[in-house]
């Protein structure tokens, strides 16, 4: 307890001096856009563990919204992440198809929900050996009850609703509980080749027999019809170039950042962190990873 006294003192120290710091700055950080004329090709990043979709929403639909920008890029490389961020994310790409050509561009990894997003576009670029696939559904629940009877350490549980504590990391998962947690993971992994299999015009079968979590590489997904090209990022803007009917050679463009202070970057980064350790105390968790 005095350690972990101790360490938030400090990191509250770290920040108040990044404040002091960055109080006389303003706030800036757009990300690089080119403002040469002609042809343009917008480019959304999405390179980390999916948590919140807001940002890149925001992004998507900011590109949406500018007329003379006819197409976009998906430039993905990320495990996955969180299921209702990786959904809204989709739905945001789907939201864009028929107003601007829309193609995905895999990077290292676009496994889980990145492969999720990716199948909102007209088109999957891979490079031969992007690691992706894993199309599956995961909830961990962590049970640390033999370690608090080992502190002796009791812990009162006051509920109404049968269920309301499953999960609780104070005490074991029932079989009862097992059966509802794998319904619900069995219920949203539906949900993940239902939007594969329309996003991509692929028969459902299709899907499901992919649909076993395990990873591949790009060149196995494009044998499996999850892929359709084996090529790197200027494959990728190539293509929906000229899908786009773009004359001339297209620049891209990154969306803006949204403007924010160093300090609030890090205080949100400090933030982020602490809620991720804390999670790791919350037993259930559910994603696309």
């Amino acid at each position: 307890m005095g350690h972990l006294a101790r360490t938030t003192g400090a990191a509250v120290a770290i920040a108040a001096a990044l404040f002091l710091a960055s109080s006389c700055m303003l706030d800036g950080g757009d990300f690089k856009s080119s403002k040469k004329s002609g042809p343009r090709v917008g480019v959304v990043e999405i390179n980390e563990t999916i948590m919140d979709s807001k940002e890149i929403v925001r992004r998507l639909d900011e590109f949406g919204e500018d007329d003379d920008l006819k197409a976009l890029v998906l430039r993905i490389d990320t495990p996955g992440g969180a299921v209702g961020a990786v959904q809204e994310i989709y739905r945001g790409v789907m939201r864009l198809r028929g107003k601007k050509k829309i193609v995905a561009s895999f990077g290292n990894t676009a496994a889980s929900g990145g492969y999720y997003i990716a199948a909102a576009a007209d088109r999957i670029f891979s490079n031969p050996g992007t690691v992706t696939g894993s199309i599956g559904v995961v909830a961990q629940v962590t049970d640390f009850s033999d370690l608090l009877a080992l502190a002796k350490i009791k812990v009162n549980t006051i509920k109404a609703g049968r269920y309301k504590d499953m999960g609780s990391p104070t005490r074991p998962m029932t079989p009862e509980d097992e059966k509802i947690m794998q319904d619900l993971v069995s219920e949203v992994r539906g949900q993940f080749v239902s939007d594969i299999a329309k996003g991509r015009g692929m028969d459902r079968a299709k899907v499901e027999a992919a649909a076993d979590g395990s990873i591949m590489t790009g060149a196995k997904a494009k044998e499996l019809g999850l892929v359709d090209e084996l090529g790197d990022m200027q494959d990728a803007v190539t293509w929906v170039a000229k899908a786009a009917d773009l004359q001339g050679k297209p620049h891209l463009v990154y969306g803006k950042k949204k403007r924010q202070s160093l300090f609030k970057e890090m205080m949100e980064s400090f933030i982020e962190n602490a809620d991720d350790v804390s999670s790791r105390f919350e037993g259930m968790k559910l994603r696309f990873q």
